[in-house]
């Protein structure tokens, strides 16, 4: 979904070694072990910067806020002044965040809202980072002290102009037809992580096949490189594959038939075929390489999901990992010694089974950013007193949060919104909509203070 408007190691990737337990059925070796421990071990741990290990982490970017030296009024090295403060309170999770414009809805107070969030009133309680599918804070909160010491803005490129087609000719690139040079200066200088595009699985959303975006994915990388910036895959959603649907949950179609050829599988793709979350993802990733449209070997240091569900997450987390060769397929076809009709090849590939290829196995392993999740009464029916979905809102935060903060797999988690008018979530607010503003129950609870059972 999208609203009205539009230290971290440079890569992460989760292997049968590290994730150990989690890794039962693991299908094929890592490519290495991930340790992170020392200068020279290809890992760019948390503890390295580009300054302190160039082998690991690379070049030094250009922008001061990640060049591994203390300049520009900088009070630490690439912290403090104008890039994020040098220590944010200790006792949060750095986990917690959510996704939400602060400035475009009739009901934002802006810093009000956003203090509200990024603060609470007992140890540990807050979010520690937001988005607002722009590439930069609305206006309404772009001066708050809170956005710099107390929480961190992560831009997004949304989506693209044109399917990117005059991006490299330094045209209208990405939304609101910004060049990728006027997107980049966009980006704040605090800046660590750049998101990918916004459900392009969705035709009402960035509505992007996987071929596109492949080919496409330079161009984030010529604005994450330049900045230093770690790079969060496309965020997809399940979507309506009904043939001639159109609205807002409907998936995005290929517009003519195309057939794509990897060593591990080759398949053809009708004119008008609907792509689901899981199957446009893997043929993304094999897109994304040297053996695909993109002709390299894409640069993805995390990937990114978004799910709306009663039911919770963990079955959702659960399918990245099948999908990832980390833990056995539930579904017996993908288990049966032939191709079926959800299979690009014998037993993998789709929406259930684990990648066909080594190369999209091991993007799958990268760590997952959840940029979107909430209980939504759509799959659980409305006839619910308001009570009733509130108290199974708490009960589903009680349960599902405590999973995703254990879970080495999970990198971060955003609630979508912390107000909203839609529907079938109105039921989640973080905030009040009537003023003075407030933390509602579901608020207090999800920011982790003190709330009653």
């Amino acid at each position: 979904m999208r609203s009205t408007a539009i230290p971290m190691p440079t890569r992460v990737l989760l292997t049968c070694v590290t994730l150990g337990a989690l890794a039962s059925g693991c299908s094929d070796s890592p490519s290495h072990a991930g340790s992170g421990v020392d200068c020279g071990d290809a890992t760019c741990a948390p503890t390295e910067t580009c300054g302190t290990c160039s082998s690991d982490c690379g070049a030094c970017p250009t922008g001061h806020c990640r060049d591994g030296i203390e300049s520009a009024g900088e009070t630490g090295v690439d912290c403090g002044g104008p890039c994020l403060a040098c220590s944010f309170p200790g006792d949060r999770s750095r986990k917690r965040g959510f996704a939400y414009n602060f400035c475009d809805w009739s009901f934002s107070e802006g810093q009000t809202d956003l203090d509200l969030l990024a603060s609470g009133t007992t140890a540990g309680s807050g979010a520690t980072w937001f988005y607002d599918w722009g590439v930069s804070p609305g206006a309404c909160i772009a001066d708050s002290a809170s956005l710099r010491d107390s929480v961190e803005f992560v831009p997004m490129a949304w989506g693209l102009t044109n399917e990117g087609s005059a991006c490299a000719s330094g045209g209208a690139c990405f939304v609101d037809s910004l060049s990728r040079d006027q997107f980049l200066s966009r980006v704040p200088a605090s800046a660590r992580s750049l998101l990918g595009f916004n459900e392009p699985n969705f035709s009402h959303q960035s509505g992007l096949t996987p071929s596109v975006a492949a080919a496409a994915w330079i161009h984030l990388e010529y604005v994450a490189d330049a900045r230093g910036l770690s790079l969060v895959g496309p965020a997809v959603n399940f979507c309506d594959t009904t043939p001639g649907s159109n609205h807002g949950g409907s998936c995005t179609e290929e517009p003519s038939q195309r057939t794509v050829t990897f060593a591990s599988y080759s398949e053809t793709f009708p004119a008008a075929y609907r792509y689901n979350a899981f199957e446009w993802a893997e043929l993304f990733y094999d897109e994304c390489s040297a053996a695909g449209i993109a002709g390299h070997d894409c640069r993805i240091d995390y990937q990114a999901g978004h799910v709306y569900s009663y039911w919770g997450l963990d079955w959702f987390v659960a399918i990245w990992k099948r999908k990832a060769g980390l833990t056995a397929p539930t579904a017996a076809h993908c288990s049966n010694q032939a191709e079926d009709s959800d299979e690009f090849g014998v037993d993998c590939g789709g929406n259930e089974c684990a990648a066909c290829s080594a190369w999209a196995r091991e993007q799958f392993r990268k760590a997952l950013w959840i940029t979107e999740f909430a209980p939504s009464t759509d799959d659980a029916g409305s006839a619910q007193s308001t009570q009733q979905r509130l108290d199974r809102t708490n009960a589903y935060i009680d349960s599902q949060l405590p999973i995703l903060e254990a879970d080495p797999f999970v990198y971060r988690y955003a609630w979508f919104m912390p107000k909203t008018d839609i529907a079938s979530l109105d039921h989640v607010d973080l905030l009040t909509e009537s003023t003075p503003v407030a933390r509602t129950p579901v608020g207090i609870n999800y920011l982790g203070e003190a709330h009653a059972p």
